[in-house]
């Protein structure tokens, strides 16, 4: 048993991170406008951002040294799984 959950942990954790890591995409991409964005710019720090047509993405990332982002949406829980 005490084995078995040596060998779980080390893969519970890289799944986690897998997931977690998954949701992430490149500042080179561009996201859709109208959703909320987590932003990581080159310096480690995050920011909240919402596009709109005012505000196009290119002039965001570049201005801000954005490094990667991630919808708000995919890091939440799934309803189905809530309840």
């Amino acid at each position: 048993m005490k084995q078995d959950i040596e060998y779980a942990v080390p893969l519970f954790k890289a799944g986690a991170e897998w997931r977690i890591n998954s949701v992430w995409h490149d500042a080179r991409e561009k996201p859709d406008k109208g959703k909320l964005l987590i932003v990581e710019d080159i310096e480690g720090a995050y920011d909240l951002v919402y596009l709109t047509k005012s505000k196009p993405w290119e002039e965001l990332s570049e201005k801000d040294h954005y490094m990667r982002w991630a919808y708000i949406e995919d890091l939440l829980p799934c309803e189905e799984e809530r309840g």
